[in-house]
């Protein structure tokens, strides 16, 4: 009976070990992120003079003492306008700058108290007024993160997307011109599913390439 019970409860206790072990492993290799949010923004309606923000988060650190980064953008279509340092409640001691003429913003912060967030956190964001029309990459790099001892800590990186473009830019080439003309008559006739058949010429989208595609194209000739 004895050892019934003694089998019992090294059952019970390897499977209880196995849920830590799991639940460890979980945590354990989730690895330390930083990333631009959202990922992508596509919006034909910001246009010039409109302002939007994003975000630069942070997800499963421990122990985040300080943080340093640079993010490049596209300078003929984006002026980066407004930089917010968080999470507010830390009390962070931040540095930034932003060199427009580049298309660069460098930020640099110290935490008065190490951050742990396995959940995403803000770090700074940031933003940005419309100039123009096109599209480009909001892109993280010499990304460092260090924790209370000044040690390094791994992490991955994900930049972000922007792109405003028109919808009659077929070629996306900012400017809506003789090119775009040329694509969708290079198409005409055709219906989806012919030899050739190039969807960027469908420009209402149904399913056929004729007059109404060109006098969309028309209409819109000469706009960025």
């Amino acid at each position: 009976m004895r050892g019934k019970i003694s089998r019992r409860i090294l059952v019970a206790g390897l499977l209880l070990f196995g849920v830590l072990a799991s639940s460890f492993t979980v945590h354990g290799v989730s690895p330390t992120k930083i990333y631009v949010d959202p990922q992508s923004i596509e919006d034909t309606n910001l246009s010039p003079g409109k302002t939007f923000s994003i975000k630069i988060n942070t997800a499963n650190v421990s122990n985040l003492s300080g943080y340093d980064f640079n993010m490049s953008y596209n300078t003929v279509i984006l002026t980066c306008i407004g930089v917010l340092v968080g999470p507010l409640g830390n009390m962070p001691n931040p540095m930034w700058k932003i060199d427009d003429e580049k298309g660069n913003v460098w930020v640099n912060v110290t935490y008065g108290t190490p951050l742990t967030a396995y959940s995403p956190e803000t770090l700074t964001s940031f933003t940005f007024m419309v100039q123009g029309r096109g599209s480009g990459v909001f892109d993280l790099y010499h990304t460092n993160l260090v924790n209370s001892s000044g040690q390094p800590i791994s992490h991955e990186v994900s930049d972000g997307y922007f792109v405003n473009g028109s919808p009659y830019d077929l070629n996306k080439d900012g400017h809506v011109n003789i090119v775009d003309v040329v694509i969708v008559a290079t198409s005409f006739g055709k219906k989806e599913g012919d030899p050739g058949w190039d969807p960027r010429a469908d420009v209402n989208g149904d399913g056929v390439v004729n007059i109404i595609d060109l006098v969309l194209i028309g209409t819109h000739f000469g706009e960025t």
